[in-house]
């Protein structure tokens, strides 16, 4: 099977459309992008020379709840629908990388959202910050776009989207990541990092993070009555049973 991933623009995307490919024994990509080389083949997908044939993933149909017959249902198989490959996996996981894959010491925030409502304020990255500080001495943030105006040097700031290969190292050797879905919590997912997603009670639970293992929690927050004070606290909770 060959997937086009030429629709894809994200990260996140690329991810989604790598947990189909790897639910086939023998999966191909073409892709008009730099981006999908780099990061498909650390899956196991092996670049093809022409898209004849190939399934054309509708990452953009799969973003839009009236494009589903079900609006609930995770982005992941919502793609698998709009683009017409069978799924199974009611709750997927990356099969792991290539390459070893060191448990280090420092936390990554992991700013950035693949929806809107996941968007968090920059007061909130620093109180999450100031918190972090307190588990570990070393911090990155890491993202892509305009950053969270928080206390770190520029070393421990990832936001260049010509630093991805920095951004996999950095977070392949994480020892706990935080942030809302987006590129790299999904991408952590693949060495089953301890990850707290910040995730927005607006949205379905299972649709932009299904993934799901022992070392994963999910904080809830009111994304219109933001309380910093009991964010903390439930995040506290939620490193303690990690």
């Amino acid at each position: 099977m060959i997937l086009d991933f030429s629709r894809a623009t994200t990260i996140w995307e690329l991810l989604a459309g790598t947990l189909l490919g790897q639910q086939s024994q023998n999966c191909s990509f073409f892709s008009e992008h730099e981006k999908a080389y780099w990061l498909l083949p650390r899956f196991g997908l092996t670049p093809a020379d022409e898209k004849n044939g190939a399934v054309d993933l509708r990452f953009d149909f799969a973003y839009e709840p009236k494009m589903l017959p079900n609006p609930d249902i995770s982005y992941v198989e919502g793609l698998a629908r709009c683009s017409g490959v069978s799924y199974p996996t009611t709750m997927p996981l990356l099969m792991v990388p290539e390459g070893s894959c060191h448990a280090g010491k420092h936390i990554v925030l992991a700013y950035g959202a693949v929806h809107g409502d996941f968007v968090l304020p920059v007061p909130v990255w620093r109180a999450i910050l100031r918190m972090a500080r307190t588990y570990a001495s070393k911090i990155y943030l890491v993202g892509t776009g305009e950053r969270p105006d928080v206390a770190l040097m520029e070393s421990e700031c990832l936001v260049d989207e010509r630093l991805a290969a920095e951004k996999w190292n950095i977070v392949s050797e994480a020892a706990l990541v935080i942030g809302p879905p987006n590129d790299w919590t999904w991408l952590a997912t693949a060495w089953r990092k301890p990850i707290v997603v910040l995730y927005a009670d607006s949205q379905p639970m299972r649709k932009w993070f299904p993934f799901g293992h022992d070392k994963f929690g999910r904080m809830l927050y009111n994304k219109d009555r933001l309380n910093v004070t009991q964010m903390l606290a439930d995040l506290r909770q939620l490193l303690a049973m990690l």
